[in-house]
């Protein structure tokens, strides 16, 4: 069996009841009772405790004497003790409550106590404890050696008892029915899911952009699926800390922000979550500004268990999940290894009721809701070639000759197209509808507009994952410990049948009537689904290592134990990605060329590439349409991280001992990036042209671009007042003190791209000439970077207290300064400053005018183009970003009713000079006139008027996010068994951003690129002998659509029947209604240590709240799971 808290501690005292050796803690845990508290055995408690259950029973004694219990789960469950009447000290009263149950306590902290079932002993288990004298006292036991453990939020033995902790063990997560942990952190009410296997196309990337600056999720490198990361708060997943063990863990290949990749983490393999919502960058260091989860891993574990599971999906999106959890321990160590594969299948789209882009069924009648393709289809739409000799843009009269441009004679057409049904067989031009195509001032759509919907969101993935845990005692007082963490998740979708646009038709191919060269605009559709044409696909492979290696030494020092630890952690990630698409055209030096040329003019119908017709009448020569990678996308992130720090007590205060904790840092990482473009460089005929200069060097100058860091830290936890001299209205009185200073060192360029002109020959392809060239010239880059070193110091403090007016209500506060440098991009870039023209205000027609309202005139609307746009790729004068975090948070343990739990959190973070991009602002009439009036973003002449604007980083004046959160649990047993009904209620008071001290606020709280302004989470646990049963009822509310890049009017909707549209080019607004989604979790343990759980999410098929997305699936992917109701079942055996 397996140690399940892992609290710091190194010595317990040991009680056993019966002649029993202890194991360790089994599967999972149920925490019950107050962190923070301190078990104290001089304190008298009056105690009428009923006979009950053993786990209701030690809950009632935690909530009289402030002691946080942790119960295995076979203790709690099968166990009845004869209960309690009197008063007791605390261990005379834990120890009464346990005889004759041949139950077990040990103390792993001054305020952690844990109970389990005592067995018998094993080979490799601890040694036989003879069961004490009735006379014996506890003291009088030989210590317990436990392995030290991983508190999150702090470094001091025991804990911070001033910071509020959820944690969540592995029997909490599997009671909530949830496969993995992005499923998992789905249900916290305080995570946004903004990066998920289900958002990857949303809005062209992995991501729901909430913001523009690092400190919210942006479009993933590359091909972003095959990620899904912890977005904390809304405050972006750049800004939540994750770490396994109390360890960094690097993130996702190729990332800046350095976010750690979901899918990498293996659930199988996790003891427990903890989540601190508060920043701890006194801790952690400068990026733990939003917060921080810490995944504790399966140790210690002794014997054999395995795990498997399986989840049925209403709409195909099923999984797998199985495992395998073996360890051995010998006298003086012990070694664990976890083993973990899980498959998933992709959503299919028709089974969430997207079924077609004409979406005007369930939004209205406005023509924005009908997203077919109106240019493109099956049959081809076909357009009269027109060539375009080229000519210099009045721009730029000195422009380098291209060759010439084919199109259609205008936006509008005319377009030709066969009707449905039509193969091109016989085809004549009578046979094609002749239409035009407009969306202002009238909106017209093709006859036959085509509508096609991909057919799958989310990923066919598989994970696996191996973790190994060694440690090795020295001696008594000096342990080694080592560690290995590997994981590779695959991910595969099907994507689009991709859109083949403007491929010439010369007047020679045999499908081709129109007797001319023709353009046309081509769906595969029916070749794909027949194998025809490979379907088009995305891939990514996401893959990560960890080692960490090192010791800790116990000794003795000012009159009490001391801890010496030293810690090596080397991790690193790769991600690559790519796409498969088909090709429409070649260059001449391409080895199909000339057969696809040739099947192209062919004037053989059995050869010729037939693009006029449905697809049932296809020439031979369609096979030649062969399919490219677009990429490989490549990057890595390596972390290197060196660890030594001393922890103990100092001297004893009114209180009680002074913990303490000190320590150094130095950390290494390296984040760099490839990419291949998409560009057709077979038509640059030129060996010297170097088409492969994208990623890192490009943006930092730098190929592996590193920052090192250099860290001091420190802590301390004063106790004032105890409850041996507590006073009126103080029965305990507790202050942390911690700072850590975080120095960061880097290196970039200042600038230092040049683009050399060289000579090319550009070929293409004529339907008269065939292949052709032009003499022209091709700016070559070449980086030859300004390098600049970069130093960010500062020390972030935390003042933090924990307050008890009596042993059952524990008050915390704390407040702490976090800063965060700017990343490598904020900073560094090789491109020198860009000019082109403003683009803010309507392309043409009516609509919101862009205004300055600081112009010496008055309010003055800049047309679009009327003013420069510079784009400047690098800030040397962008400054860090700081934040100020207040929490305050109580736990009340009435002890007049027991059971009962009462908890609260209130958490505010104020940012200053946050770092953002002022792109997300200068293309909105909305925030334009906020951004103009900053200097870093408006240029100005000496009278004031606006001359142009900085595409830039930039640090804005405010962010602020403040959120409350409380819960009510009650315990009580009943001759039907023990129930726990639980009540959570999460509230955001404000989350807003102001870019000028005197300007408006900006806010998305309440919107779909927002957190939603408040969630209900209400839960019922009835246990029953060897029966468990959980029911998770989730609620989140509505919230209204529009002004977000929303659909708007055309003229064509003013005067529709149901229309909402009063003019054209107005934002439409649609409710989003809320979704109530309830889960259901039994789990049944039989005696030979099978474990059977079976269940479901969303049980009750609650349909998706229609949401609006530009030619997206009609609902919101942060709101409603599309894998819809899922069913599980999973049996887990200990042997």
């Amino acid at each position: 069996m397996r140690s399940s808290l892992e609290v710091g501690a190194m010595k317990s005292k040991t009680t056993t009841l019966g002649k029993y050796a202890f194991p360790a803690l089994a599967a999972a845990v149920l925490s019950l009772g107050a962190t923070g508290a301190s078990a104290d055995g001089a304190e008298v408690l009056t105690l009428d405790i009923k006979p009950q259950q053993a786990g209701s029973a030690l809950m009632e004694l935690a909530g009289s004497s402030g002691v946080q219990i942790l119960v295995s789960d076979e203790a709690g469950a099968d166990v009845e003790v004869d209960g309690l009447t009197g008063e007791y000290k605390f261990d005379e009263a834990l120890a009464a409550l346990l005889t004759d149950t041949s139950l077990a306590y040990e103390y792993t902290s001054e305020n952690v106590v844990l109970v389990q079932q005592a067995q018998p002993q094993e080979s490799g288990q601890l040694e036989e404890v003879e069961a004490p004298d009735d006379t014996a006292s506890v003291e009088e036991e030989e210590p317990l050696e436990l392995a030290t453990q991983t508190v999150t939020g702090t470094r001091l033995l025991g804990g911070d008892p001033s910071a509020q902790i959820y944690s969540f063990t592995a029997e909490d997560i599997a009671r909530r029915g949830v496969s993995n942990l992005e499923e998992f952190f789905r249900k916290m009410p305080w995570a946004f899911p903004s990066i998920t296997t289900q958002t990857y196309n949303e809005g062209g990337g992995n991501e729901v952009n909430r913001g523009t600056g690092p400190d919210f999720d942006s479009q993933i490198f590359g091909k972003g699926l095959g990620v899904s990361t912890v977005n904390l708060r809304g405050l972006g997943s750049p800004n939540t800390l994750v770490l396994m063990d109390g360890r960094r863990i690097a993130g996702t290949g190729g990332q800046e922000a350095d976010f750690v990749n979901l899918l990498n983490v293996p659930l199988s393999a996790i003891e427990r979550v903890e989540i601190q919502l508060g920043g701890a960058s006194a801790v952690y260091g400068s990026d733990a500004i939003g917060g921080v989860v810490n995944f504790i891993t399966k140790k210690d574990y002794r014997g054999l268990s395995a795990s498997y599971r399986h989840e049925f999906s209403s709409t195909d999106a099923d999984s797998t999940r199985a495992s395998i959890n073996g360890g051995y321990a010998w006298n003086s160590g012990n070694a664990s290894l976890v083993l973990s594969r899980t498959t998933s299948e992709p959503i299919t789209n028709a089974k969430t009721g997207f079924e077609s882009r004409d979406m005007r069924s369930i939004f209205g009648p406005e023509s924005a809701f009908d997203n077919r393709y109106v240019r493109i289809g099956q049959p081809g739409v076909a357009c009269e070639l027109v060539t375009i000799p080229w000519s210099p843009p009045p721009w730029n009269p000195a422009a380098n000759p291209r060759p010439p441009t084919y199109r259609c004679p205008s936006f509008s057409g005319p377009y030709y197209q066969l009707p449905p049904g039509h193969s091109g067989e016989g085809a004549t031009v009578d046979d094609f509808e002749t239409f035009n195509v407009s969306f202002f001032p009238v909106y017209t759509a093709a006859p036959y507009p085509y509508d096609y919907v991909a057919p799958q969101n989310g990923v066919d993935a598989t994970t696996t994952a191996a973790i190994l845990n060694l440690e090795q005692y020295i001696t008594e007082n000096l342990r080694v410990f080592a560690g290995v963490n590997w994981s590779l998740n695959e991910t595969y979708q099907q994507a689009d049948t991709e859109q083949l646009n403007q491929i010439i038709v010369p007047a020679s191919n045999a499908w081709n009537p129109f007797g001319k060269h023709m353009l046309v605009n081509y769906v595969p559709a029916y070749e794909s689904a027949n194998g025809l044409l490979p379907a088009p696909y995305d891939e990514a492979e996401n893959e990560r290592r960890s080692f960490n290696i090192g010791f800790m030494w116990n000794f003795d020092a000012f009159g009490a134990s001391q801890e010496l630890q030293v810690d090596i952690s080397r991790t690193k990630s790769w991600r690559e990605s790519s796409a498969f698409r088909p090709r429409a055209t070649r260059a001449p030096f391409d080895p199909t060329a000339e057969a696809f040329y040739a099947a192209m003019s062919s004037s053989d119908p059995s050869r010729a590439i037939n693009l006029f017709g449905n697809g049932t009448a296809q020439g031979s020569g369609f096979e030649e349409f062969l399919a490219r990678d677009e990429g490989p996308f490549f990057g890595a992130n390596e972390t290197r991280q060196y660890n030594i720090s001393m922890r103990g007590q100092l001297f004893n205060m009114w209180g009680g001992p002074v913990a303490y904790s000190v320590g150094g840092e130095y950390r290494e990482n390296i984040i760099y990036s490839e990419a291949r473009s998409s560009f057709d460089w077979e038509a640059i005929d030129h060996p010297s042209a170097d088409p492969f200069i994208y990623g890192s060097i490009l943006n930092t100058g730098v190929s592996r671009p590193s920052r090192d860091t250099q860290s001091w830290y420190a802590e301390l936890l004063l106790p004032f007042v105890s409850p041996d001299n507590a006073l009126p209205g103080v029965n305990s009185l507790l202050l942390t003190l911690q700072a850590r200073r975080d120095t960061h060192e880097s290196q970039g360029s200042l600038g230092g791209r040049e683009d050399v002109w060289i000579p090319i020959r550009w070929h293409y392809w004529d339907p008269d000439e065939g292949f052709a060239f032009v003499e022209s010239a091709w700016p070559e880059r070449q980086i030859n970077p300004n390098l600049t070193d970069t130093e960010f110091g500062r020390i972030s403090p935390r003042v933090g207290i924990q307050y008890k007016p009596i042993a059952d209500f524990a008050l915390r506060g704390s407040w702490q300064r976090n800063f965060r440098s700017p990343t490598w991009q904020n900073y560094f870039g090789t491109e020198e400053p860009r000019v082109g023209r403003s683009s803010c205000g309507p392309f043409f027609g009516p609509g919101a005018p862009c205004i300055d309202p600081f112009d010496p005139d008055g309010p003055t609307e800049i047309p679009r183009g009327a003013i420069e746009q510079i784009t400047l790729r690098y800030s040397p004068d962008i400054r860090e970003e700081y934040s100020d975090n207040y929490s305050v948070s109580f736990d009340w343990f009435p002890g007049a009713i027991p059971g009962l739990r009462w908890s609260a959190q209130w958490e505010k973070t104020d940012f200053t000079d946050k770092i953002e991009a002022s792109s997300g602002y200068l293309y909105d009439a909305e925030t334009f006139p906020l951004a103009v009036g900053d200097p870093q973003i408006g240029v100005r002449n000496e009278r004031g008027d606006l001359v142009a604007v900085n595409i830039r980083e930039f640090n804005i004046a405010e962010s602020l996010n403040e959120l409350f959160s409380t819960a009510i649990e009650y315990s009580f047993d009943t001759r039907f068994g023990s129930f726990t009904p639980r009540v959570l209620y999460t509230r955001y008071l404000d989350d807003l951003t102001r870019l000028a001290p005197d300007s408006p606020t900006l806010t998305k709280l309440g919107h779909q690129k927002g957190n939603d302004v408040y969630k209900w989470e209400g839960s019922l646990t009835w246990s029953w002998n060897r029966f468990t049963a959980d029911v998770f009822v989730y609620y989140s509310p509505g919230y209204t659509q529009g002004d977000d890049n929303g659909p708007f009017c055309q003229r064509s909707d003013v005067g529709l029947p149901g229309s909402r549209c009063t003019g054209q080019n107005r934002y439409l607004e649609w409710y989003v209604p809320s979704l109530t989604t309830t889960d259901l979790t039994l789990t049944y343990t039989l005696d030979n240590g099978l474990r059977i759980l079976a269940g479901g999410r969303n049980i009750f098929d609650r349909a998706a709240p229609a949401a609006w997305f530009w030619g997206q699936p009609p609902y919101d992917p942060t709101r409603w799971d599309a894998r819809g109701q899922v069913l599980f079942v999973e049996v887990n055996w200990e042997m």
